[in-house]
């Protein structure tokens, strides 16, 4: 009933009231995929394609959906700073690398696959994909060698990880009120990035093309902020961005 009451609201006439009915026994030859004529359809047997005239056979496929590829599950993830996503993308990397798809087969699938990449991991202490953890901890020179190599053309498939980050002033956890201060609003629309926040804890990495035209790659991480200075800690992150589009670095 509820279900009618949505299809009504969207639209779409509704006969008669819903009632509690059993589905219909499955019938030979209506298995999907059989052509007429063919040993698995006896003459007279229904089709396995929904028509006007009647509702679909058993076993027939009505709808299905597919995943978005990875690349816009990554766009997405690094846009929103989606931490759900962050911890599923780590259990299919673990997949991927034949662990076990959890936690700790996401820290070592992730660990491994710098390591191969040749990003220093000495320091590196995961304890999961999403970087809720206290105890996680990433050096700052860890995510800029990241970075770095998602721009380099030796590392093409990399390059969603860039793409994918919100955009000064504009998209996802970058959008207003960041970056639309006086001191920062010149960098709005520039800068490329991933924030994060935790309890006594902000950062933001990305990349930007300073005023003489390079690409650069920043990583700042401001600790111990007091409770009540998240915000105040994220103006600052954003004021340091926005020096680095402006300072003619090259």
């Amino acid at each position: 009933r509820a279900f009618a009451r949505q299809l009504g609201l969207a639209g779409i006439t509704v006969t008669g009231a819903p009632v509690r009915t059993t589905a219909p026994g499955s019938t030979p030859g209506s298995a999907a995929g059989s052509s007429p004529g063919s040993s698995g359809s006896p003459a007279g047997s229904p089709s396995a394609t929904a028509t006007s005239s009647g509702p679909a056979p058993p076993g027939t496929v009505l709808a299905s959906v597919s995943s978005p590829t990875l690349s816009d599950l990554l766009g997405w993830m690094l846009s929103t700073s989606d931490n759900d996503l962050a911890e599923a993308v780590a259990h299919l990397v673990a997949r991927a690398e034949g662990q076990p798809a959890d936690f700790p087969g996401g820290v070592t699938a992730v660990t491994e696959a710098l390591g191969r990449l040749r990003v220093p991991t000495e320091q590196l202490r995961m304890y999961d994909g999403s970087g809720l953890s206290p105890q996680t901890e990433v050096e700052p020179q860890v995510l800029g060698d990241v970075l770095v190599l998602a721009a380099s053309p030796e590392h093409a498939a990399l390059r969603p990880l860039l793409t994918g980050l919100a955009v000064a002033g504009f998209t996802g956890s970058l959008q207003p009120p960041r970056f639309d201060l006086p001191a920062t609003t010149s960098a709005s629309g520039l800068v490329r990035a991933k924030t994060g926040t935790l309890t006594g804890v902000a950062a933001i990495a990305g990349t930007v093309e300073d005023s003489s035209g390079r690409m650069l790659a920043f990583v700042f991480v401001a600790d111990r902020v007091p409770a009540a200075g998240t915000l105040g800690a994220r103006v600052a992150l954003d004021r340091l961005a926005a020096a680095v589009a402006s300072c003619g670095c090259g």
